[in-house]
């Protein structure tokens, strides 16, 4: 799919419909944003074109916004994460008033699904948004509703959704303030409480976010997610305003109201639990950004006031409140009575040099190269070292026990199913004779003489068909107790 043979095709006249020349436009969208790394210029401005794309084929009010967005990338809102400030607020303005920390529902009817572009939208859904800052870094959001505007232009519509802050990774701009020795997870965002309303317009794809818990032991079932989505993982919320990670206890608060009940987001199981890998802050590379580092002397204040209240709280003497600086989280450690101390052993060594059998086996001085990062990155790697995974084979196949239970050969098998339909064979013929037998009745008539009425046999067709057939015993019967004729 290429844009060439696209216009190629439209001026063939090769589109029956406008939905089939729209199709293909969505599939050479999403050929882009695969091809491009998220965060590059290219990737960017592929995001940029679809937006346009998507607004000039939309209603006519989404077509006549466009010259007035165009100095925010098209996006239907002024701000986003990290420029962004809650409407009515100290020191907001026009420019940058987008969020609420509840959603509006005034003059608008909310709706169950819209359908935009061809893929259909709920409840729950996660999805990239466009962000009129920076195009190469999609917003991250959650539909919590759909809506349609009361008097609003026919076509228009909207969704509003729950903002999710990311620390992005290595050269690229941050959303958030956190300690500088502050790990992050790979792919990792964090909910936040900014609801904002955006138009149908605004969504560039699915994405999928799944919580800590799940995605440890496996992956979303389709439809909420496919292998080719972008995939996030949430552990905490982020408070903007305190500047502070609250890791996340009760997972159903953070989804709407209606699917709290239902098994949101069902995996497909791993057979073992995978940890995602961690990732330094990318402010410790010189990554500029809305957000920053905190100072060491204001990260030590809400450190204290973070165990004070915790200890306050408490109503364990003997608990021990923490604060860890390193991992940004409140966390609380009480000691284990009578724990007995375990050595942890350290990985294996699985490098190459040790599988070929030490340095001596390999001459004494090998030449090592390592794989560039660009290479890596494609592949799987270990969550604590980072390094690549590698196998001296390919994967073994696992074997079923079933297969190997005692099975019958096939001459056996062959003699079951003859010496069955002989069976049936046999039981077809035997219950067909009985029914002949049951089904032949006698009946009385007069004889035309004035005698007494004789008793006159009659069969089924089956049984004419049969004239050589032996006498039945109620055949023997009525010859021998037939009445003699009456004299004259």
């Amino acid at each position: 799919m290429s844009l060439a043979l696209i216009e190629n095709r439209v001026a063939l006249r090769g589109y029956p419909a406008p939905k089939d020349f729209d199709m293909d436009m969505a599939r050479l969208f999403e050929k882009g944003r695969r091809w491009f790394e998220e965060g590059s210029k290219d990737y960017g401005r592929i995001l940029i074109l679809q937006r346009l794309y998507q607004g000039l084929t939309s209603s006519s009010a989404a077509a006549t916004a466009l010259a007035r967005t165009a100095g925010q990338n098209f996006a239907s809102i002024p701000a986003g994460p990290g420029f962004a400030k809650p409407l009515h607020s100290a020191g907001s303005t026009s420019q940058d008033a987008v969020t609420t920390y509840r959603i509006q529902n005034k003059d608008r009817t909310f709706t169950d699904e819209i359908t935009f572009k061809g893929m259909t939208y709920k409840s729950g859904d996660y999805v990239h948004l466009m962000n009129p800052n920076d195009a190469s870094r999609p917003i991250i959001g959650q539909v919590f509703k759909l809506w349609i505007p009361d008097g609003g232009t026919p076509g228009e519509r909207g969704i509003a959704v729950c903002w999710y802050f990311r620390p992005e990774q290595l050269m690229i701009r941050e959303q958030t303030f956190h300690p500088p020795h502050r790990p992050f997870w790979e792919h990792e965002v964090f909910k936040t409480g900014h609801f904002a309303d955006h138009a149908m317009e605004d969504i560039i794809e699915k994405v999928g976010c799944q919580f800590m818990t799940r995605h440890i032991r496996g992956r979303p079932k389709p439809p909420m997610w496919y292998p080719n989505w972008p995939l996030y993982v949430c552990d905490s919320r982020y408070n903007d305003r305190d500047r502070v990670f609250v890791r996340i206890k009760n997972w159903n608060s953070c989804i709407p109201d209606e699917l709290r009940k239902a098994d949101f987001m069902p995996i497909l199981p791993y057979e073992r639990t995978v940890m995602p890998r961690k990732v330094d802050s990318p402010f410790l590379h010189g990554v500029k950004g809305p957000g920053g580092l905190m100072e060491e002397d204001e990260l030590r204040r809400k450190s204290k006031r973070a165990a004070e209240r915790t200890a306050k709280s408490s109503a364990l003497p003997a608990l021990d409140v923490t604060s860890s600086a390193e991992a940004g989280v409140k966390t609380e450690v009480a000691p284990a009575v009578g724990a007995a101390t375990t050595e942890v052993k350290p990985p294996a060594d699985r490098s190459l040099t040790v599988a070929a059998g030490g340095r001596a086996a390999l001459g004494g001085d090998p030449t090592i190269e390592m794989l560039p990062e660009d290479t890596i990155k494609h592949f799987d790697r270990d969550p604590r070292t980072g390094e690549i995974l590698w196998f001296s084979g390919p994967p073994i196949q696992r074997i079923n026990p079933e297969a190997f239970r005692p099975q019958h050969s096939l001459e056996y098998l062959a003699f079951l199913a003859k010496k069955k339909a002989a069976v049936e064979k046999e039981r077809a013929r035997r219950e067909e004779e009985d029914e002949m037998d049951t089904d032949m009745e006698g009946e009385e008539e007069d004889d035309g003489q004035g005698g007494p009425r004789k008793k006159r046999l009659r069969s089924d067709s089956s049984q004419e068909t049969r004239p050589n057939a032996p006498p039945t015993l109620l055949d023997t019967l009525s010859r021998q107790y037939q009445p003699a004729p009456a004299s004259t």
